[in-house]
């Protein structure tokens, strides 16, 4: 339930840090104006979500596969407001084909940086989300590129 309620909170904010990347001067607002489309993503976030979870449970390595091919589908809602939340699911697992092993090499490549929030109790996410998001997002524009 937290996840599909801070959704458009989160995409807000790889909003606001794309336009800072791109040397814009983004207004703050930018980070709360996706909760105008918030039945969209909380959509695309809890199909997101069952479909990883039903996948875990019944193996593990679905639910990594399903969880890796939906990856960049909040990166596509950002990019595109009124983007259908399964259409945004369907072309991130359509992006991810021929590149599904390339990303899981991408995030096992952050397992130190997690490793450092557990031991931290979670402070460290301060640090260590802005940057996976951040990355992540290079990765989204290398793929569409």
């Amino acid at each position: 339930i937290t996840t599909v309620i801070l959704a458009p909170l989160m995409i807000g904010l790889l909003k606001y840090v794309d336009e800072v990347r791109n040397g814009q001067t983004p207004d703050v607002n930018i980070i709360f104006s996706y909760y105008s489309n918030f039945l969209n993503i909380a959509i695309m976030s809890a199909i997101n979500s069952i479909l990883v979870f039903i996948g875990t449970f019944l193996l593990l390595i679905p639910g990594i596969y399903l969880a890796i091919s939906m990856v960049l589908a909040p990166y596509l809602m950002m990019k595109d407001k009124d983007l259908d939340p399964v259409k945004a699911l369907k072309s991130s697992f359509e992006m991810m084909n021929g590149h599904r092993l390339e990303m899981l090499v991408f995030v096992l490549s952050f397992i130190g940086w997690f490793l450092l929030v557990a031991v931290t109790f979670g402070i460290a996410i301060i640090w260590v989300g802005p940057y996976v998001q951040v990355a992540t997002l290079k990765y989204y524009e290398q793929i569409t590129a």
